[in-house]
């Protein structure tokens, strides 16, 4: 009798700096090795894990670790996940990073993931047209697959969008799932970044130099309702921020 397969999850790895897929991934599920299938493109699969919310704990050398907890029954697969390379690779050493430290009440904030939006219209892209809720695709004012597994959240909406795939003929963004909200034409949609921090607090937010706009950027930082906001210039390669999080007034 034939054993069909079900599928309990699935992970596309992304370089954040080069949007290739990744290999040589480990992972380990609620702390323990399971099997999983590995695909050329860096997508990871998962099956016939009990039905049951799970904790992915991802590691590949040279990149910092990710860890993802997903329901029991993810809404979409796969689930795309850009990775950071890591302080010790021979690529952060290359490129101007912000190099930060997050704080909650003067407290390192460990092992967390923390929010990073660029707040500078000069640094986001406009919807050229309206896209409707449930909509899979929009038109924006770029070109080109450098946007491709970019995170971008709508400044007015806050909606949150992920470029995975262009239409070069019909100038076409494909987005990793529907839109949520309608985003009328002339949405400003501001990149994102994902930073996971270390036990000490510490994230790296690397190449952005060229989302920022020549005058002062904008960054806004959150964690959950703990927010912060940062003026500065374009990061240099030893430039160095601690950036203490406090609850919205």
């Amino acid at each position: 009798m034939r054993t069909i397969a079900r599928l309990s999850a699935a992970f596309q790895l992304v370089d954040g700096y080069s949007k290739e897929g990744v290999k040589r991934a480990s992972f380990l599920v609620d702390g323990a090795p399971v099997p999983f299938v590995a695909k050329p493109d860096g997508t990871y699969v998962f099956s016939n894990l009990p039905i049951l919310s799970h904790t992915y704990q991802m590691t590949v050398p040279g990149y910092l670790p990710v860890q993802r907890t997903l329901p029991a029954r993810p809404e979409f697969f796969p689930e795309v996940v850009i990775l950071q390379h890591s302080p010790e690779g021979p690529l952060l050493q290359r490129i101007a990073c912000f190099h930060l430290r997050f704080l909650v009440e003067e407290e390192p904030v460990q092992r967390e993931t923390v929010e990073v939006m660029l707040g500078n219209p000069a640094g986001g892209l406009r919807l050229l047209e309206k896209a409707p809720r449930g909509a899979w695709q929009v038109k924006v004012a770029a070109k080109g697959k450098g946007l491709l597994f970019q995170h971008y959240r709508g400044k007015k909406t806050g909606e949150e969008v992920l470029f995975t795939g262009y239409d070069e003929g019909e100038g076409l963004f494909q987005l990793w799932k529907p839109l949520e909200q309608e985003l009328d034409k002339g949405e400003l949609l501001c990149p994102l970044w994902h930073l996971q921090t270390d036990g000490d607090g510490k994230a790296i937010l690397p190449a952005i130099g060229a989302f920022l706009p020549k005058e002062d950027g904008e960054l806004h930082f959150a964690l959950g309702s703990k927010k912060a906001t940062l003026q500065t210039a374009a990061p240099s390669p030893s430039l160095s921020c601690t950036i203490p999080l406090k609850e919205e007034q």
